[in-house]
């Protein structure tokens, strides 16, 4: 299956993080709450358009193409 740039960009949903990790919905949330409540994690959207993308120091992220 060919990934969508969503994915190649590394925003993802909240029940493909519990598809890939195999983990309960309840859990899911939960770490997700905490990853969020750490600043290592941004939620984007709301309700089915919530997505949730990494956040990178600085000096971790990929240097930018012009």
């Amino acid at each position: 299956m060919e990934e969508s740039w969503k994915e190649r960009e590394g925003l993802l949903t909240r029940a493909q993080i519990e598809e890939q990790l195999a983990i309960p919905r309840i859990t899911t949330n939960y770490w997700l709450n905490k990853l969020k409540d750490k600043q290592q994690i941004i939620r984007e959207g709301s309700g089915r358009n919530t997505r949730y993308v990494v956040c990178l120091p600085e000096s971790e992220k990929p240097p930018v193409e012009d």
